[in-house]
């Protein structure tokens, strides 16, 4: 299981981010490549409370959905997405272009990599968390948009 902390994977998933630029082309979905780049940066940002969301599943579909996401495959392409993160409803972090994004998404990984367990607050759809738990969760979500991408 690949986890966002662990140093070969940070490393891969960090490699794979600089690979993008303004003509990456998405294989699916909708969102180009500067809104998936300000859609990851701002679920990073919820994840250490600095977004918040007031919307919380029930404790029985945050149960189901967070077994299903960290014990499952890749998530699917065009899965559904809190509002918070939709960049065709929310406009979410801006950036100048997609340099500063990119580097703005590394440094948010990084941040994650010293982040102690209290740090993380709880998932509006997965509920309470650990900091293992979310590695796997932030290795997957970038891990979706990086294939999404092509990198």
């Amino acid at each position: 299981m690949n986890i966002i902390t662990e140093p070969a994977t940070m490393e891969n998933i960090k490699t794979r981010i600089q690979k993008l630029d303004e003509n990456s082309v998405r294989q699916w979905g909708k969102m180009n490549v500067d809104q998936m780049l300000s859609h990851c940066i701002d679920g990073l940002r919820m994840i250490i409370g600095e977004l918040k969301t007031d919307k919380k599943a029930p404790k029985l579909i945050q149960f189901l959905l967070k077994t299903f996401v960290i014990n499952g495959k890749q998530f699917p392409k065009n899965s559904p997405t809190a509002a918070e993160l939709n960049r065709h409803k929310t406009p979410g972090f801006q950036s100048k272009n997609i340099a500063e994004a990119k580097q703005t998404l590394l440094t948010y990984i990084d941040k994650l990599k010293n982040a102690s367990d209290d740090q993380f607050g709880e998932h509006p759809a997965f509920g309470k968390m650990s900091k293992t738990e979310y590695g796997v969760l932030v290795y997957k979500h970038l891990d979706h948009h990086l294939r999404q991408f092509g990198v």
